[in-house]
């Protein structure tokens, strides 16, 4: 039987990126039940400090904004702090080349939950390399000791703030409306679906008003749309982006980290995934998502979408997110 590490002083690693750190909650969380009296750090990228800020399950977050494993002077300054936090025991939810590094060159003596070849708590499955999505996270915690209850049904909605005075300045409070998320990053264009303004008809027959709020990547787009435009100073952040993905009747959007967000609040969500990723490897199947999995998304009728999310809406008795 394996043994857990005893240990006080917990380092996570998860770099991203949003849609990874977003399935890696549940895993986190039970982290936490395993360690309720431990003081618990994240390490993760800057731009992820404001989401790890709000989560429940850590207590710090170690900012490591990634510098080139040969940038000695950078490398130097990450040991000098890495030793002086003292932590006793490290939960790699990374698993890549950068972070086996970490070990070998910051951690080779503490215990250390990972794929890296020399790890305390080394993963073994004989299949690891076939486990994918939530499961691979559950593996491991399971293989370096730890119970496992929520890795496989991770539940962000904690992540949501109130966003009723958002609702008020756009008209929507009391009205019903559909969160679409039609764009992607700009380097994966090919992940959008094309047909959008279409389906917006449909839902707006229906008596629904459909709401965007896009990021830097898809304003463009976004304005070509006949959908309310939600937009911050300039962007929303996380926190009011799931407020108002909570507020909503259900989600329509591609295979980008929004839609993942949605997915793992336990929102209804149809989510469109083209022939450049497969869906089950993403982790995003739930009770409350429809994935729709075509090889040309632009070739996806709208009717299919439409059907699905009405089908979602009939069929899914559960508390959207609660």
């Amino acid at each position: 039987m394996i043994t857990k590490p005893a240990a006080k002083n917990i380092l996570v690693i998860k770099h991203g990126a949003l849609g990874d750190i977003i399935q890696a909650d549940g895993a986190f969380q039970d982290i936490r039940e395993n360690y309720p009296d431990a003081h618990i750090t994240v390490m993760s990228e800057p731009a992820y400090a404001k989401y790890f800020a709000r989560c429940p399950w850590v207590d710090d977050i170690f900012e490591d904004p990634r510098a080139s494993r040969w940038h000695v002077p950078a490398m130097a300054k990450l040991r000098k702090r890495i030793r002086a936090a003292k932590f006793d025991f490290v939960v790699d939810l990374q698993n890549n080349g950068r972070s086996g590094s970490y070990f070998r060159f910051l951690f080779p003596k503490t215990p250390w939950s990972g794929i890296v070849r020399g790890a305390s708590h080394r993963r073994r499955s004989k299949d690891r390399n076939k486990i994918i999505g939530l499961p691979r996270y559950q593996t491991q915690l399971l293989e370096a000791g730890l119970v496992s209850k929520h890795a496989i049904a991770p539940n962000i909605s904690w992540l949501a703030e109130d966003v009723s005075e958002l609702l008020a300045k756009y008209d929507l409070t009391d009205k019903p409306y559909i969160f679409l998320v039609p764009g992607s990053s700009a380097q994966h264009i090919v992940k959008r679906w094309p047909h959008y303004k279409e389906l917006i008809t449909k839902l707006e027959a229906d008596g629904y008003k459909t709401v965007t709020c896009p990021g830097p990547d898809d304003v463009e787009l976004c304005k070509t749309l006949p959908s309310v435009m939600i937009q911050g100073d300039p962007y929303l952040d996380w926190p009011a982006l799931a407020g108002l993905m909570k507020e909503a009747s259900f989600v329509v959007g591609n295979d980008t980290g929004p839609v993942h967000l949605a997915a793992h609040m336990n929102q209804i969500t149809v989510a469109l995934f083209g022939r450049y990723f497969p869906a089950y490897k993403s982790g995003i199947h739930r009770p409350n998502v429809q994935v729709i999995e075509v090889d040309d998304l632009s070739n996806l009728p709208v009717q299919e979408v439409y059907a699905a999310a009405g089908n979602l809406l009939k069929n899914y008795r559960a508390d959207p997110v609660s």
